[in-house]
């Protein structure tokens, strides 16, 4: 078998994509937890927006993690969860493109992107990842 633990580096692409989720994450909740008017794709009340801002620090948290410690224990553990996250979202995501005007159309836009990037990551990973580990 091949072992999944700390020795087993990810691609460079998975550490830079860590990167770029967990700063866009930490620039989200800047703006979350300063309320500002347009984070999501439509508005939120003051109270939820501080409750998503702390939700996405824990979010933050994880995928820079993932960077500063790049390996396949870590790695399989984030692209699952954000697989099972990007499957559940995509269809209320997109039906949601009949409803976002202006500037909640734009981050709409930004945040299907991050969903389509980070499932392509997930479903070209995780499967090659077992298998090289069944194959061992």
């Amino acid at each position: 078998r091949v072992p999944a633990g700390p020795r087993v580096p990810v691609p460079a692409l998975v550490r830079v994509a860590f990167l770029v989720f967990g700063l866009t994450l930490s620039v989200a909740v800047v703006m979350l937890l300063g309320r500002a008017e347009v984070v999501f794709p439509w508005p939120l009340s003051p109270g939820s927006s501080v409750a998503y801002g702390f939700l996405f620090v824990a979010s933050a948290a994880f995928f820079l993690d993932g960077f500063l410690r790049p390996s396949r224990a870590n790695a399989v553990g984030q692209l699952t969860g954000f697989l099972v996250y990007d499957l559940i979202l995509f269809a209320p995501w997109f039906a949601h493109f009949a409803r976002a005007k202006g500037p909640f159309l734009t981050s709409l836009v930004i945040y299907v992107a991050v969903l389509a990037v980070s499932a392509a990551l997930a479903a070209y990973y995780l499967p090659r990842w077992y298998w090289e580990s069944r194959r061992a």
